[in-house]
């Protein structure tokens, strides 16, 4: 109640600046008017008009003022309320909220809708909780990204596994030819979710498979894992995709060219650079020869900070 009342208040102050303005502006005409008529006003009169002219131009330079300043009170105490219990109560057309950034929107397409900046943080309410997000945008597609860092357990959780379709001794050599590992957008229908420090993979000889999970990355970090036998990774960036995939991270393995199946081994401590902080699919692939089959990424050895969950779209 005390929220709707402040908005209306906020309302009916904002409709009274714009008729002060209005007025304002009325009066310092008629003083010119009158004042190059026939009969003209004194200098005194003219001055008197003058000053109640001004006088009525910093009234509504307040009253407007005041106005934003309920709006901004209203909607951040809304924005706290929703953040609380999960009530949304924001989203009236009467409170600007684009002047604050904290406020919550229903939705990132609301959010989008109404001119959010690229950078700021906001209140988004993600199935009816509100959560603060920040809101970015790469190659024209906003996205929801938590601004607190992911933990382990959800870092090892929802990464993408293709299954073992694909044969060790056909499988393409080249970047380029691994949409897997350099297309942001590489549709991954038909995968199935893992934990990517279990030992997920399918049984089967002279098999390779893919790993990817999305995330945004600020920084660099170093990883440590296993892998039965050969194995590659990389960081692609948003504006990867099929013939432009220069901007892709070399994120450690043999190599894309090895799949010669040959050579299980763990590694500790990979580092892995990051310049730009952006969304990046954090992709892999995994050949076997013959024999057991894993990869495996068993531990965040630094920068689990730089870690944070794409949570829209």
């Amino acid at each position: 109640a005390l929220f709707n009342t402040a908005v209306n208040v906020a309302a009916s102050m904002a409709n009274t600046a714009t008729t002060l303005v209005s007025v304002t502006a009325s009066v310092a005409a008629e003083v010119t008017r009158s004042s190059n008529a026939v009969g003209a006003l004194s200098t005194a009169q003219a001055s008197a008009l003058t000053n109640i002219a001004a006088s009525m131009a910093n009234t509504a330079n307040s009253v407007s003022s005041l106005s934003t300043n309920l709006n901004f009170a209203a909607a951040s105490t809304a924005a706290e309320v929703a953040r609380a219990t999960g009530v949304d109560n924001t989203l009236s057309a009467a409170v600007r909220l684009l002047q604050i950034p904290q406020a919550v929107y229903a939705s990132l397409a609301a959010l989008t809708a109404a001119g959010a900046i690229n950078g700021n943080n906001y209140y988004l309410s993600i199935g009816g909780v509100p959560t603060f997000i920040t809101y970015r945008v790469y190659e024209s597609v906003a996205y929801a990204i938590s601004t607190t860092a992911t933990d382990w357990g959800t870092f090892i959780s929802n990464w993408r596994y293709s299954g073992t379709g694909f044969a060790r001794t056909s499988i393409p050599l080249t970047l380029d030819g691994n949409q897997q590992l350099s297309v942001f957008s590489f549709a991954d229908s038909g995968w199935t979710n893992v934990v990517i420090n279990s030992d997920f993979v399918a049984g089967g000889d002279n098999v390779c498979w893919y790993v990817r999970r999305r995330f945004y990355i600020a920084g660099s970090f170093s990883y440590s894992g296993a892998v039965d036998d050969d194995d590659v990774w990389y960081l692609i960036p948003p504006s990867a995709r099929v013939g432009s995939t220069s901007s892709v991270v070399f994120a450690g393995g043999s190599g894309v060219g090895d799949n010669n199946g040959d050579g299980a081994y763990t590694w500790s401590r990979r580092t892995v650079t990051v310049n730009t902080p952006s969304i990046y699919i954090f992709a892999a692939r995994g050949c076997d020869g013959s024999g057991g089959e894993l990869l495996q990424l068993t531990s965040m050895d630094t920068g689990m900070f730089n870690f944070f969950e794409v949570l829209l779209p």
